[in-house]
């Protein structure tokens, strides 16, 4: 009885040494650690499956502005993010002030490469988390 209770402790000394030194790591990361990768428009349209359900960040101007409401009644505001020739289509959730064609915006997202297929037949959308403007 008493060897089992030692073991038992022993296995929660460890389990918690364990979640401690990964909560010790992971503090210590630099603060970009976590950061999108930077890509470009032309990248994400060229090849939309290699971007599949990625953290990116694209710089890019805004066109083709639009809002519609989903079934369950939430509004979302989409937009084209043009750069050269090529484009994707962003999808942000709610309301977005100040966002209007022309404007130069870095959006930083994750992208989704069989949500939603574009009028150049490239599928995908990058749903936004962070708008800023202009770079």
């Amino acid at each position: 009885m008493m060897a089992q209770r030692r073991s038992t402790r022993r296995y929660g000394t460890v389990i918690w040494s364990a979640v401690l030194l990964a909560a010790l790591l992971l503090a210590g990361r630099p603060a970009g650690a976590f950061a999108a990768a930077a890509e470009t428009v032309d990248n994400i349209a060229r090849a939309p499956e290699l971007y599949d359900q990625r953290l990116v960040s694209v710089t890019g101007a805004i066109s083709d502005v639009g809002t519609f409401v989903d079934d369950t009644g939430r509004q979302f505001l989409l937009f084209r993010l043009v750069d050269g020739y090529r484009s994707i289509i962003v999808l942000v959730g709610g309301q977005a002030a100040d966002l209007r064609p022309g404007l130069r915006v870095q959006v930083t997202g994750v992208f989704y490469s069989a949500v939603i297929a574009s009028p150049e037949g490239r599928p995908g959308v990058l749903q936004a988390l962070a708008i800023a403007g202009p770079p």
